[in-house]
């Protein structure tokens, strides 16, 4: 349950300040004070990412821990849904390798090619995060089969809408909701793994 909202927390940070980053070093080009201010605001961007992408690399290997748990108890049901979310954990590290390499390039005197690697990076992190995604998905539809449990339903079509932040956050709470209840009935005895 840590996992999900150190997931959920870091993950969004890093996406948003990833993408705030790069557009704020191309608002921010010139000017007398221009310049200082998007490198300052590059900087603070790129501290919060870096934190965001690790937080994100925590919460993964505890929700590959958990899910590795049920595909020792259920191989069939959840073999796939943990190998699809490697994806998450790769997208992150190449993230985080993105925006190292952005800013070593950055503060080295390289702002273009910066600016290229730091995209390439976070478009080859986001491949492997929508492929993580598809994971995550198909992890709620299995756990919803296999545990018979609306909640993981309904957190897997908020995921797959994708549409904002309050909705992935809504989808998370159900998850946190849900499995803390599944928790409690596997300790009681109602549910035997």
């Amino acid at each position: 349950m840590i996992a999900i909202v150190v997931f959920v927390v870091g993950w969004i940070t890093a996406i948003i300040q990833s993408i705030k980053t790069f557009i704020t070093f191309g608002a921010y080009p010139g000017g007398i004070f221009g310049g200082f201010i998007g490198l300052g605001l590059v900087v603070a961007e790129l501290i919060l990412s870096i934190i965001g992408i690790t937080l994100s690399i925590i919460s993964v290997f505890y929700l590959l821990s958990s899910v590795k748990k049920f595909v020792d108890w259920k191989p069939i049901d959840f073999s796939t849904p943990r190998k699809l979310l490697i994806g998450y954990l790769y997208g992150v590290i190449i993230l985080l390798i993105g925006i190292v390499v952005a800013a070593v390039l950055l503060f080295t005197g390289i702002p273009s090619l910066a600016l290229t690697m730091g995209v390439a990076f976070t478009v080859g992190g986001l491949i492997f995060l929508f492929v993580g995604w598809i994971g995550l998905i198909i992890l709620f539809f299995r756990l919803k089969d296999v545990f018979n449990s609306s909640l993981f339903l309904i957190a897997g079509i908020l995921v797959a809408l994708f549409i904002a932040v309050i909705p992935q956050l809504v989808a998370w709470i159900l998850v946190y909701v849900e499995t803390s209840t599944l928790e409690k009935k596997i300790e009681s005895g109602l549910i035997q793994l």
